[in-house]
């Protein structure tokens, strides 16, 4: 599905998803040197909203192939990261699309 919508999913979706991504941002005490992964990054939004090192996953190559930025294919059920890689992981609407309890284990995992 995200496939066939990836080349317009900004301009549909850009607002809402930066609504997310300030509610969060109340709660994350970031630091510049803080590494962040979002999984289900998507175009890579979140990857340009927060102000430390970011790196996004999503299993959607169409999706990551509109933005530039530290973006890579992945999915949350095998994060393609060693463990303890990040300080800090994200992931907005996306986990009702996995294998919670995989998800979860690889969450903490990295």
């Amino acid at each position: 599905m995200y496939s066939q919508i990836a080349k317009g999913y900004d301009e549909l979706y850009q607002e809402e998803q930066e609504e997310k991504l300030a509610i969060l941002a109340m709660y994350l005490k970031l630091k510049k040197t803080d590494l962040l992964l979002d999984i289900g990054c998507g175009t890579g939004i979140s990857t340009q909203y927060f102000n430390c090192r970011t790196i996004g996953i999503d299993p959607c190559k169409e999706m990551i192939a509109q933005r530039k930025g530290n973006l890579q294919e992945g999915s949350v059920e095998k994060i393609p990261f060693p463990d303890k890689t990040f300080d800090i992981v994200i992931s907005v609407t996306v986990l009702h699309h996995a294998n919670l309890k995989e998800a979860i284990k690889e969450i903490k995992r990295v």
